[in-house]
């Protein structure tokens, strides 16, 4: 993903969800940038960076980092864990 696209990908504040597949719940923050992947193959991969709204509780109202991959047919949705082929 190039600069130009990660400062097109959302509006800071914006909601985002961080899916935790498997986890006991998702994450939803509040947007605040993203940085692209330098790994070769995973450059799809981002990580996002915002301040943590969901779920409830003072342990996760906190600035998070995520580093995440899109979730296909999802806006705004993204996942924590490596896709399945």
């Amino acid at each position: 993903m190039s600069p130009a696209d990660l400062e097109k990908l959302h509006k800071q504040g914006e909601r985002v969800t961080i899916r935790w597949p498997g986890g006991p719940y998702d994450f939803v923050i509040l947007f605040d940038y993203a940085e692209p992947s330098g790994a070769a193959g995973w450059e799809d991969w981002l990580t996002i960076h915002g301040m943590c709204v969901e779920p409830e509780g003072p342990q996760h109202h906190t600035r998070r980092s995520f580093y995440v991959h899109p979730v296909e047919g999802e806006e705004r949705t993204y996942a924590l864990l490596p896709k399945r082929d």
